[in-house]
């Protein structure tokens, strides 16, 4: 019995990777790529202006209900510091992390928009 949970032991070590590299978007360098994503660098810009950081992801997801994609960021996100604004939109040290999607062809394209937060006056 021991040999068999030894063997069965190794076994999952040898296909779960040990120190799976974590993705992230190059034009958002702190928000992680979903697993089942794939990040378009075309659609992706990233810029400073006087107000703030101004950037923009795409990625594509081809499952069938984008809400995982969604729970999945809710979930993440917040682990990142950033703080539920409620429809799907995070702040986080004056910056607004905005997500949306759009279904084009039987996928899902789903966009990462951050801006800055606008002063409270």
């Amino acid at each position: 019995m021991k040999t068999i949970l030894f063997l069965t032991l190794i076994y999952i070590c040898m296909i779960v990777p040990v120190n799976a590299e974590q993705r992230f978007f190059s034009s958002l360098y702190d928000v992680p790529v979903m697993s089942t994503l794939e990040p378009l660098s075309e659609l992706s810009y990233n810029y400073d202006t006087a107000e703030g950081k101004i950037a923009h992801a795409a990625a594509v997801y081809e499952g069938k209900d984008p809400h995982y994609v969604y729970v999945f960021y809710n979930r993440v996100l917040l682990q990142f510091g950033w703080r539920d604004l409620g429809n799907n939109s995070y702040v986080r040290e004056g910056e607004i992390l905005a997500l949306s999607h759009e279904l084009l062809d039987n996928i899902w394209l789903f966009h990462f928009s951050m801006s800055p937060a606008p002063e409270k006056s």
